[in-house]
Formats: C-alpha cells, structure tokens, sequence
C-alpha cells in the first residue's frame, strides 16, 4: 500500500509540475491585438505626439534656429509609464538622432527640440518610438509647422 501512495503522490507531483510550466507558455491573444498605444506594433491611431509649438530664434552668436516643443499625448501611453521614452528624431536638414522624452514631475513627457533654420516657410519632422530590446523604430509620424 506505501508503494501505491508514494507512485501516486509522485506522478501527481509530475503532472502538476507539467501543467505549471505548461501555463508559462500560453499565449494570450489579447496581447497581440493591441493597437492603442504608442508602443504597440501594430498601432492604429492618429499621431501620438503633439506639436505645441514652433517658432524661430537667434542664439547669442547669432545663429538662426527653430525650436519645436513637443508633448506626447496621454491618452496614447501605457497604464503603466515609464520614467523616459526614447524616439528617433530626423528631419531633412539633419541627420536621425535618438532624443529622449523624460517624465516630468506633473506626468507630462515634453521636449524642446530646435534644428537650423533653412529659410524656409514650412518645417517638418518626424518622430518614431525606439523599441531598445531589438533597436527597431516603430510607428513613425510626421508633425509640420508654419512659421
């Protein structure tokens, strides 16, 4: 009879054992259907950046530049934010570069971002999320001003 227990009591132990790590790997199927935050792949809405302003300056060593001050819109970020977000600037007078968009202390992600002035009317730029973990670009736009 202790056989008998101490077999059952083992192949219990291994069944559960295999259900366990069996559930590790389920997949949930929600997770692949998202599409409502900037950091989903497949995002579907419209720019999850705003462009607040822009407007044209001379340095003190009289070099003419734009700024652009851009907020990241709070209904396009995860429940869960994170203390910084990295993006790829780039417009066609410069050359791509990662910025990176702290969190500020009112829960607000703003940067000012200024490049050379041109001459021109119109500037544009675009900003993509970096992914870090496969240094991929993901969901690019593109945000113009008049000045």
């Amino acid at each position: 009879m202790q056989f008998r227990f101490t077999y059952l009591t083992h192949s219990f132990l291994i069944v559960a054992t295999l259900c366990l790590f069996s559930a590790c790997f389920k997949q949930f199927d929600e997770v692949d259907n998202l599409n409502t935050n900037m950091f989903d792949r497949d995002y579907k809405e419209d720019s999850w950046f705003d462009l607040d302003t822009a407007y044209y300056f001379v340095t003190p060593l009289g070099t003419s530049r734009v700024l652009f001050d851009i907020s990241i819109r709070q209904d396009r970020l995860p429940s869960l934010k994170p203390s910084n977000i990295a993006v790829e600037f780039s417009t066609i007078a410069t050359e791509p570069e990662i910025i990176d968009f702290p969190l500020s202390s009112g829960g607000i992600y703003r940067k000012k971002i200024d490049v050379p002035y041109t001459g021109s009317g119109e500037y544009c730029f675009q900003l993509g999320v970096l992914v870090p973990t496969d240094s991929t670009i993901i969901n690019r736009f593109e945000g113009c001003a008049s000045l």
